[in-house]
């Protein structure tokens, strides 16, 4: 979990770097195509945040407590997000130079683009008590993720599809499937992959299904893209079936084949400390990105072969040292990171 996390936290930042010209380069040039490579490899990341985060509240061999989560987990997530929402509100109300009331308010409530993450995982831990009562059964687990591919990932893909969409749509709210819809699906079937067996056959079609997903989002937002003349994000929806297999994927991989790798004690003492620090390397890695952009240094600098991965080692170790410094301080290391 711990190395998982860390290449989750990685993915994001490589995901960032890749969506900060993606939707302002043309989509004839070889710039775009990388963009969108990059940008589609990295879809499952912060899915998978949420799948880890499932895995260890809705086991239900482990004690919980609702007092411990609210005390310890919704509290230090909330502390977080009024810090780092109130820190890029200024900055970028001293960028943009816009001090109006209406523009302060809005900006801290929404947080910066990244920061939507919190308040979901608080959602999410929220209703932690109600969705262990469903982890407990197998049986209704594996129910609860029928009906949320159906209706959480199915359905929103028809939406896309010509001819069906409309129909779809107003099926899908006829449902009102509202309860087995969002991030609810990925935090119970985090949980699943992590402790349901998986027989090596099923495992290569996941590794194939995932491999295809991939390629159907790359692909299938350039085609996309190319019939409406603009950059066509669609396929990047976090719901799509192209990103939930992908996602499903790369859980599964890490579980079942990389945890097979003999670190020594002193890597695992790396990787346990990059772990814990990642939480505040996501919350830290965009103020790397906003300087990036005030200085003129991106993606589009120098060739985006070499400029993507470059950048995104940049603004991860950057994050790393930040983070680790910022960890030496008492409450901020308790409650901002």
């Amino acid at each position: 979990m711990d190395v998982l996390r860390i290449f989750a936290v990685f993915s994001m930042m490589l995901l960032h770097v890749c969506a900060s010209n993606w939707d302002k380069t043309d989509i004839s040039t070889f710039e775009w195509q990388i963009f969108n490579i990059g940008d589609s490899f990295a879809r499952f990341c912060v899915r998978v945040f949420i799948m880890l985060s499932g895995a260890m509240f809705l086991d239900n061999s482990r004690e919980f407590s609702m007092k411990k989560m609210l005390k310890k987990n919704v509290l230090r997530l909330g502390c977080a997000f009024v810090f780092w929402s109130a820190l890029y509100t200024v900055v970028t109300m001293l960028i943009s130079k816009n001090f109006t009331l209406e523009y302060v308010i809005e900006t801290f409530i929404c947080g910066r683009y990244h920061l939507w993450f919190v308040p979901a995982i608080i959602g999410l831990y929220l209703v932690t008590p109600f969705l262990r009562k469903i982890t407990a059964d197998k049986k209704l687990t594996e129910y609860f993720l029928i009906l949320w591919i159906i209706f959480g990932s199915v359905f929103p893909f028809l939406k896309l599809l010509p001819y069906v969409h409309d129909s779809a749509a107003g099926l899908a709210d006829d449902f009102q499937m509202h309860f087995v819809t969002g991030y609810t699906g990925y935090f119970i079937l985090g949980y699943y992959l992590c402790n349901a067996e998986i027989s090596p056959k099923i495992r290569k079609i996941i590794y194939i299904l995932g491999v295809i997903g991939f390629a159907a989002t790359a692909v299938g937002t350039w085609v996309l893209s190319v019939s409406k003349g603009r950059p066509a994000k669609s396929l990047y929806n976090n719901f799509m079936p192209n990103v939930l297999l992908q996602s499903v994927a790369v859980i599964t991989f890490f579980r079942y084949e990389v945890s097979k790798i003999k670190w020594s004690e002193k890597q695992l003492k790396v990787i346990t400390k990059i772990s814990a620090l990642s939480f505040g390397m996501y919350l830290f890695h965009d103020s790397i990105n906003i300087l990036f952009k005030q200085i003129g240094f991106g993606t589009l600098s120098y060739n985006p072969i070499f400029s993507v991965p470059c950048n995104t080692l940049i603004v991860f170790f950057v994050s790393l040292a930040v983070t680790y410094g910022l960890s030496k301080i008492p409450f901020i290391n308790k409650y901002i990171i």
